[in-house]
C-alpha cells in the first residue's frame, strides 16, 4: 500500500472509531426538561405564560411539561390570547389566591386528573361584567372516536382561580337525569321535622347536639347551655323555613325570621331610593323585547321544583343579579355559559355562589336554604373560544344541598306541543322576586343548538330553565331575540345532556 493510501486509510479509521465512541447527542427536548424541572419538588406560580405543543398555554415553562406533559411550541400553534394568570403572593396581585406560598401544591396539579384535566395555571377571576354573546343558529359539530363515544375539550375553573384543560370520552348511548322531590316533603310534619334535622346535621348546615359531661363545672355547663340555646334557636330557624315553604302559612316564617339562622342566611334588604328605582326603569326598558304577548308572569311557588331554583350571585355594573340556575344533582348547578364566563376578560366571574329557593316577602330577600359556596366550574373549551357555541355551563357547589331543596332532571328529545314552564329572577323586579311563566312549544327540534321560545323572560334570567311534565329541563333560556316575538335558549340536545350529566 502506498504512504498516501495508507494515511488515508487511517484517517477514515479514526474517524470512524472517534464517531462509535462518542456519547449521543442530546435530544434537547428529551433531556434538557428533566435537568431543568424537578416535577417530584414542584413548580411555582411565576407568571411567564408559554404556549404548550398541546396548543395550550401554560403558566410557565415548569407547568407546562410538569402538568401537561408536554414542551414549548411557537406561539402560533395555541389559539387566542394568555389567560389572566396572576402569581399567588399574597395582596392585591394575588388575592384571590387562597395563600402566600408561590409554590403549586400537588393537590392542585392533580385534583381532576382522574377526570381527565391538566392544570395550565391560575387566574386573576373577574369582577367586572362582560357583554352578552348572541347565540349562533349553528353549532360546530361534536368531534367523534371510533368506539362509540365523542371527543369533549371543557375548561373548569376552581374558587381559588385554578384553571384546567380537559378531553373527556362522552359515551354517545342516551342518557337522562331524574328530576328528584325528596318524599319529605309530602311527609308528616313530626318525620319532615326528624329528617331534615339529621340531613341538615350531616351537611353541616347545623351544629351537632352538645352533650353535657359529667361532674362538668359551672362554667363547662354554662357553654353547653349557651350552645345548646345556640343550636335550638339555629334548628328553628330552618324549621321555620322549611314548613313556610312546603306545610304553613308566610306568617310562620316571619315569625321566625328573627333566629340566627334565618338572620344568617337572610341578605341584606334591597337599598331603598331612586338609585333602585333607575336600575329597575332600566332593566324594564332591556326587556321589553323578551315579553312575549304581554306579561303572563305570576309569583313562584315556594314548593318543588322551585325550590331547585335560584340565584347565582354575580351582579352587572348597575348592581342587579344577571342569572338564574337550577340544581340537577345534589351539588350540581344548570346555567348558561355567559353567566359564568367573561367574554372580555377571558375570564370566569368571581362570585358564583347560589342561592337555592330565594325568595321575596315584607320588603326582604329570604334565602330559606342559605347562600352555597360554589367549588368550581365547567364550561366547553368551544364557548371559551367562541361565545356564540354552546351556551352552557355546570357550577359545582361546595356543599350538596340538593338532598334538602330537591333537583330537576334534564332529558333530550324532540317533541310537538310540549307545555313548558320557567322561572328565575328577573331584573325588573325588586332583587329577590322569583317569577314563573308558561308556554305552548309548537316544534321543539331535538337536533337544532338553539331554539325558540315564547316564555316570557327578561335580564336576569339567563340560565333559567325550561321544563316539562316531568320536571325535566328540556332548554336554557339565553337571549332575547330583537324585533321578534319568541326568545331563545339553548337546546339540550343528547350530545349536551350526556356531557352534562359527566361535568
Amino acid at each position: 500500500m502506498q504512504p498516501r493510501q495508507a494515511l488515508a486509510a487511517l484517517a477514515v479509521a479514526l474517524v470512524v472509531f472517534l464517531a462509535a465512541t462518542a456519547p449521543a447527542r442530546a435530544d434537547p427536548d428529551a433531556d434538557t426538561a428533566p435537568a431543568k424541572f424537578d416535577c417530584a419538588r414542584g413548580c411555582t406560580f411565576t407568571v411567564a405564560p408559554v404556549c404548550g405543543s398541546d396548543g395550550e398555554w401554560y403558566q410557565n415553562e415548569c407547568l407546562a411539561f410538569c402538568s401537561g406533559d408536554v414542551h414549548a411550541a411557537e406561539a402560533q400553534v395555541c389559539n387566542g390570547t394568555t389567560y389572566p394568570f396572576m402569581s399567588n403572593r399574597p395582596g392585591p396581585a394575588g388575592a384571590e389566591s387562597a395563600g402566600g406560598s408561590d409554590a403549586v401544591p400537588p393537590s392542585v396539579l392533580t385534583r381532576f386528573a382522574a377526570e381527565g384535566f391538566k392544570f395550565v395555571g391560575r387566574i386573576r377571576l373577574s369582577h367586572e361584567m362582560g357583554p352578552r354573546p348572541e347565540p349562533a343558529d349553528k353549532q360546530p359539530a361534536p368531534k367523534e372516536d371510533g368506539d362509540s363515544h365523542w371527543r369533549v375539550k371543557a375548561v373548569r375553573c376552581t374558587a381559588e382561580g385554578d384553571v384546567y384543560i380537559g378531553s373527556m370520552k362522552i359515551p354517545k348511548n342516551p342518557l337522562s337525569l331524574e328530576s328528584y322531590m325528596p318524599p319529605w316533603m309530602t311527609a308528616p310534619r313530626a318525620r319532615v321535622n326528624s329528617t331534615l334535622l339529621q340531613m341538615a346535621s350531616s351537611l353541616g348546615l347545623i351544629p351537632p347536639p352538645v352533650a353535657p359531661r359529667a361532674g362538668a363545672g359551672a362554667n363547662a355547663s354554662g357553654a353547653a347551655d349557651g350552645g345548646g340555646k345556640e343550636r335550638a334557636g339555629r334548628l328553628g330557624g330552618l324549621l321555620g323555613d322549611f314548613r313556610s315553604l312546603f306545610a304553613s302559612p308566610a306568617a310562620l316564617q316571619r315569625e321566625l325570621n328573627d333566629t340566627a339562622a334565618a338572620a344568617a342566611a337572610a341578605s341584606a334588604p334591597l337599598a331603598a331610593g331612586s338609585a333602585a328605582r333607575r336600575r329597575r326603569r332600566l332593566a324594564q326598558a332591556r326587556a321589553l323585547s323578551e315579553l312575549v304577548g304581554g306579561d303572563d308572569r305570576t309569583d313562584c311557588e315556594r314548593g318543588f321544583p322551585y325550590t331547585a331554583i335560584g340565584q347565582i350571585q354575580i351582579v352587572d355594573n348597575t348592581g342587579l343579579y344577571i342569572c338564574t340556575g337550577t340544581l340537577i344533582a345534589a351539588d350540581k348547578v344548570l346555567t348558561a355559559g355567559h353567566c359564568v364566563w367573561n367574554i372580555k376578560r377571558g375570564a370566569f366571574y368571581y362570585n358564583l355562589n347560589y342561592a337555592p329557593g330565594r325568595y321575596r316577602e315584607d320588603g326582604n330577600v329570604v334565602n330559606p336554604w342559605g347562600v352555597v359556596p360554589w367549588k368550581s366550574v365547567t364550561v366547553f373549551d368551544s364557548f371559551k373560544q367562541n361565545p356564540s357555541t354552546w351556551d352552557v355551563a355546570v357550577v359545582t357547589l361546595a356543599r350538596p344541598l340538593g338532598s334538602l331543596t330537591g333537583y330537576m332532571g334534564i332529558a333530550a328529545g324532540c317533541g310537538r306541543n310540549l307545555q313548558l314552564q320557567t322561572a328565575g329572577y328577573p331584573q325588573d323586579k325588586a332583587t329577590g322576586t322569583c317569577m314563573a311563566s308558561s308556554c305552548l312549544q309548537r316544534t321543539l327540534d331535538c337536533e337544532s343548538p338553539v331554539n325558540p321560545h315564547t316564555c316570557d323572560t327578561i335580564m336576569g334570567m339567563s340560565g333559567s330553565p325550561l321544563w316539562d311534565a316531568k320536571n325535566r329541563i328540556r332548554l336554557i333560556h339565553v337571549a332575547g331575540i330583537e324585533g321578534r316575538a319568541e326568545n331563545r335558549a339553548t337546546t339540550l340536545t343528547q350530545f349536551l345532556v350526556n356531557t352534562v350529566t359527566q361535568w
